[in-house]
């Protein structure tokens, strides 16, 4: 064998080496974007009362004001109000609803579907029957139905899309639950006398955490569709609460002669759903061990 044919082998592992590094350096960028948009969008929703326009006050006589008029960078809407202080607020709203549908989804799905999955049997056919039943159930239909009934109200969003959401964290979590149960470490756990909570915290857990984040960040960004869907149909926050979903209903019958009272809360939308499911999209890539790649 020549020089030239031994050296090749070794210019090749490292070549292969060199790509799978600067694979890994760029796969670490991806997240880079969208957590910017993240963090602009929650600090946005922090700073909001320090703009000079209130979100609520009326002011007639500056009503379909465009962008960059009269101070205003996003123009007016229809009742004279700023659309750039009503977005910073709206963030607010956004951000609220999706922390906190996401923790009570999280808490009921997580703590069902492994309870299904640790007892089986009766308990088990039980709670996947209940979670059939909610997701047989249309969310929009019921939340303008329950909405018509005892007023919209933003608690009354949180709790409704936090209650059709758990059935995600539930079906995930009883499925991976079931293939942890009969794993070697936690037989012997069991044999050795831990009791199921001590099985579910230090074995469980452990493993579902990751699955846990990833289902996270994608319901996120649809609790925040939800709410943005049912304050356009009048079911989800009330006005005059600057809901960036309400705030696109308010623009439709101006879309032609003042666009920018739709398209501004609606580009927000848009962006923060993005970053979510991004986010979400990495995590999954980040989590899952068979799309990583090997050095």
């Amino acid at each position: 064998m020549t020089q030239a044919a031994a050296v090749r082998p070794v210019q090749a592992r490292a070549y292969n080496r060199l790509h799978a590094r600067s694979r890994r350096f760029k796969f670490k960028l991806v997240p880079a974007l969208p957590l910017v948009g993240l963090a602009i969008i929650a600090v946005s929703s922090f700073v909001a009362g320090l703009d000079p326009y209130s979100p609520t006050a009326v002011d007639l006589a500056g009503r379909l004001r465009p962008p960059l008029v009269d101070g205003h960078l996003l123009g007016t809407d229809a009742l004279g109000r700023d659309i750039l202080s009503r977005i910073l607020y709206g963030s607010r709203i956004s951000l609220v609803v999706a922390t906190c549908t996401v923790a009570i989804s999280a808490v009921a799905g997580i703590s069902l579907g492994v309870a299904a999955a640790q007892y089986g049997g009766r308990a088990d056919a039980f709670i996947m029957r209940i979670t059939e039943l909610v997701l047989g159930f249309p969310l929009t239909i019921v939340a303008i139905l329950i909405a018509a009934v005892y007023g919209p109200s933003l608690p009354g969003v949180i709790l409704i899309i936090g209650l059709f959401q758990w059935p995600q964290f539930a079906r995930i979590m009883r499925a991976q639950t079931l293939t942890l149960k009969n794993r070697q470490f936690v037989l012997a756990s069991r044999a050795l006398g831990a009791s199921t909570w001590r099985i579910v915290h230090s074995h469980y857990m452990p493993h579902l955490v990751n699955s846990v984040y990833i289902l996270a960040a994608a319901l996120a960004a649809g609790a925040v569709l939800a709410e943005a869907g049912l304050s356009f149909f009048g079911a989800g926050v009330p006005p005059p609460a600057p809901s960036w979903g309400g705030m696109v209903s308010d623009g439709r019958q101006f879309v032609t002669s003042a666009w920018w009272i739709s398209v501004f809360p609606g580009a927000a939308i848009f962006v923060l759903v993005l970053c979510l499911n991004i986010m979400g999209d990495y995590l999954r890539d980040a989590f899952d061990p068979r799309l990583r790649v090997s050095s």
